[in-house]
This record gives structure tokens, C-alpha cells and sequence, in this order.
């Protein structure tokens, strides 16, 4: 029998390809990915940490707006039962004072409603006296959820989505009320996250850029040192086929390198 009909067929089967067996310039694009993998996760969970920040901020902003709010309406509370004025004259000048409570350029308002949803404070004069309770906007009937919340766990945070006055372009939006005791009603105000969904696209294009540029230059830099190492080998391995074939002519690669010296 020949050599090759006497070795056992396994020997004929390639080797699986592990980590061990790659060249060079694969496994410094496996690390090079593996870091970029890592530096994925790491701007991901960043622009997560410093969303939650920013919504946590605007949230807190609310909450001091709204006790500020119900400050003044107990204060007022404290008048009437010192006999200083009437519960109706003290409702009127809450009505008057807290319309003027506004914040963010304009935007941001204090609201207020009775528990059977009569506007005692609202963003539009002529709402003011109106019973808003089954009206709908943006398929939610608002002013029933935050009363049936405030009547449920003493306070509620709603999201939703709302149209700014003067606008009809429905905007994501949240909203935090308290109940005012002693007045049947409830008390709050909301802001807009436009801006923090306009500064997180903001801050993902700046991370998505570097990233981008992260990669070419390391995927760069990785290609170059792989050939650097591998390409010397190669060209000995040539030099040396020729001067087994009796091919003298020509200079051995890799004479000069340190490397190959030390």
C-alpha cells in the first residue's frame, strides 16, 4: 500500500480552528472587536445613567413646584381659619396667584382641579370653571386619572402624551399632583421631555461618532501590527524555498530587524 492509503482517514480531516491555531492579525481583530464590544456597552449604559439623571432632575423640579403650590394654599387655609377671610375668598386668590406660577420660558404651569374636576387652575383662562373631567385628549381622559390616583395613593406621577397650548403636536409629557386638604381638591404641574429626547440624540450621535472613529483607528492600528509580525515570516519562508531550489541570489528578509537579532 502507499503512505496515503496506510494513514487512517482522520488524519486526513483539518483541524477544528480554535484561538490557538489563527494567525495573528485575526486574533488582534478578535480583541480589537472584543474592546469595541466593551466600549459599546459601556456609552450605552452611560447615555442610560445620564438619561435617568436628567428625568430624575425634572422630576424633583416638579415635585418642589407642586409643594410650593400647595404651600401657598395652606397658607391661605391658616387666614381663613383665622377669620381673616372667607374659604370661597381664599379659593379665588389661590385661583389668581397660582395662574401666574409658570416656569421653563412659559411652558410649565401649575394646575388644579376639585375632585368632582372643576378647573380651578389651568393653563387656558377660559378652561378655568369648566368641568374637564371626561375630556379626552390624546385618547386618556387625564384629569379622571390623576384624581382616581390622588383618591387611590394620596399622589400619582402620570405619563402621558399632551399638546402644548397653542400646538397641536401631542408631546411626551408627565405630571405630579397632591391633594390639597380641607378644599375637596388636588393640585400639580407637568413638564415636557422633548428636550431631554432632543439632548439624549444629541449626545448618541456625539458617542456613535467617536465610537466610529474609535474603531477605525484601532481597526487600523490592529491591521498594521498584524502585518508587521506576520508579513517577515511569510517573506523568510520564500527565502528559504528558494535557497532549498539553489535559487543563491538575493538577500535573507529580516536581517536588520532587532528582533530577529536579539
Amino acid at each position: 500500500k502507499s503512505i496515503g492509503q496506510s494513514l487512517p482517514r482522520a488524519y486526513f480531516r483539518r483541524s477544528p480552528v480554535t484561538l490557538t491555531n489563527l494567525k495573528i492579525t485575526p486574533k488582534l481583530g478578535i480583541l480589537v472587536g472584543v474592546t469595541l464590544l466593551g466600549l459599546c456597552v459601556a456609552g450605552v449604559l452611560a447615555g442610560y445613567l445620564m438619561q435617568r439623571e436628567m428625568l430624575n432632575a425634572r422630576i424633583e423640579q416638579t415635585r418642589a413646584i407642586v409643594d410650593m403650590a400647595r404651600n401657598m394654599a395652606l397658607g391661605l387655609q391658616k387666614q381663613v381659619a383665622a377669620g381673616q377671610m372667607t374659604k370661597e375668598a381664599a379659593i379665588a386668590e389661590f385661583s389668581k396667584r397660582g395662574n401666574t406660577l409658570t416656569f421653563d420660558n412659559g411652558n410649565g404651569y401649575v394646575f388644579a382641579y376639585t375632585m368632582d374636576g372643576v378647573a380651578v387652575l389651568a393653563p387656558v383662562p377660559g378652561q378655568i370653571g369648566q368641568n374637564r373631567m371626561d375630556v379626552d385628549t390624546g385618547g386618556r381622559k387625564l384629569v379622571r386619572e390623576l384624581r382616581d390616583g390622588i383618591a387611590a395613593n394620596g399622589e400619582i406621577m402620570l405619563r402621558y402624551e399632551y399638546r402644548r397650548p397653542g400646538q397641536d403636536e401631542l408631546i411626551r409629557k408627565f405630571s405630579y399632583a397632591v391633594p390639597i386638604p380641607g378644599w375637596n381638591m388636588f393640585v400639580g404641574t407637568g413638564a415636557y421631555l422633548d428636550d431631554l429626547d432632543t439632548k439624549m440624540k444629541s449626545i448618541a450621535l456625539v458617542l456613535g461618532i467617536a465610537m466610529l472613529g474609535i474603531a477605525a483607528i484601532a481597526g487600523s492600528i490592529a491591521w498594521t501590527i498584524g502585518r508587521s509580525i506576520s508579513r517577515p515570516p511569510a517573506q523568510l519562508g520564500a527565502r528559504m524555498q528558494d535557497l532549498a531550489a539553489g535559487r543563491l541570489d538575493g538577500e535573507t528578509p529580516g536581517i536588520g530587524r532587532r528582533e530577529e537579532n536579539s
